[in-house]
């Protein structure tokens, strides 16, 4: 009789069991804010400075791990795969893709390890290291140049050629020719005018840079994740001001070249983008050509970082390459949202 239990101690074990059920069920609902499920590998990426004591500016903030991202978005997983296939079609191009969408920070990379020479891109963190110039020196888009070096233009095939020896151009106008134009006389000039500025925003954003101007003009250095980077502090507007970030972008969406990314889209989608051209005469005598384009593409429904990078042996066969590219994520990016509407 004693292993009876009474009458009175059974609803307490009835509601003892519900609580332990209805913890359970909390814990398995609701995810503890540290849980990988609910915070999948984020990541924030912080201003690289000791110029502050109190603060740590953020430049960015995502996921940091590819696997759990494509894990919680599966329209990026099947484009990663659509984009690989475009890939592997060409044994002849060494290309290189970093995706992200700017809705959702879902994002992947093909061949992520791969670098490259920056060429004409290295004219993405010319420009935003002068808009940092300009915070504290507020006269300095009106200052003048001479140009009285040699034509770096020669070395170029894409491109007008505004800027000539012989006369003078204010910064601004500079900054716009070497965006608007690539052109590489612009780039010097500004260049020399600030020697330190470009060394300056890779060491804030962390992204390694060679020690002298001949690896930087030569090395493969720059992965396409890199370059992204630039663009994605501007439209967060987390290293310049939203106002000078906002004329930066501007200023890259007027960008003369449309035969890469911006073929691959829309006529009436806004491009604010780089891109870069190199060729090397390699030791075997062959001939190496760098062919680049990355940007933010204004898709009205969800804006995203596209960069593309590539190695071959022809520019033409580049160019087909990155418009492909472009085009299969301007359209699956296009059908996801459409479909995802109904």
């Amino acid at each position: 009789m004693n292993n009876v239990p009474k009458k009175n101690t059974i609803p307490l074990i009835i509601s003892f069991m519900a609580g332990i059920i209805f913890i359970s069920l909390i814990f398995f609902f609701v995810k503890p804010f540290n849980s990988s499920e609910s915070n999948p590998f984020a990541v924030d990426y912080r201003l690289n400075t000791n110029k502050y004591t109190f603060i740590k500016p953020i430049l960015s903030s995502g996921y940091g791990n590819e696997d759990e991202s494509l894990k919680w978005f599966p329209a990026e997983r099947k484009l990663k795969r659509s984009v690989e296939d475009i890939v592997s079609e060409r044994n002849d191009i060494d290309t290189g893709v970093f995706f992200l969408n700017l809705k959702n920070s879902g994002w992947f990379s093909v061949n992520p390890s791969t670098t490259y020479i920056p060429a004409s891109l290295l004219k993405l963190p010319t420009l935003i290291s002068y808009f940092k110039i300009h915070e504290t020196e507020r006269d300095l888009f009106e200052k003048k140049i001479a140009y009285q070096g040699k034509d770096f233009n020669s070395l170029r095939t894409i491109g007008a050629n505004n800027i000539t020896p012989g006369n003078t151009y204010t910064v601004k106008e500079l900054m716009n020719e070497m965006i608007i134009n690539s052109d590489n006389n612009a780039l010097q000039l500004l260049y020399e005018y600030r020697k330190n500025s470009l060394s300056s925003i890779f060491t804030d954003l962390a992204i390694p840079l060679p020690a002298t101007d001949t690896e930087i003009a030569n090395n493969d250095f720059v992965t396409t994740r890199d370059v992204a980077r630039f663009l994605l502090v501007l439209y967060n507007a987390s290293y310049l001001s939203p106002e000078d970030s906002e004329q930066a972008l501007q200023i890259l969406s007027k960008t003369s070249f449309k035969d890469g990314i911006v073929q691959g889209v829309p006529s009436n989608v806004v491009v604010s983008h780089k891109f870069g051209e190199r060729e090397q005469l390699l030791p075997d005598k062959s001939i190496k050509v760098e062919l680049h384009d990355c940007g933010i593409v204004y898709h009205p429904k969800s804006p995203y970082i596209l960069c593309i990078m590539t190695k071959g042996k022809d520019i033409d066969s580049q160019k087909t390459q990155i418009q492909k590219i472009s085009k299969i994520v301007y359209d699956s990016v296009d059908t996801f949202l459409n479909n995802e509407g109904q």
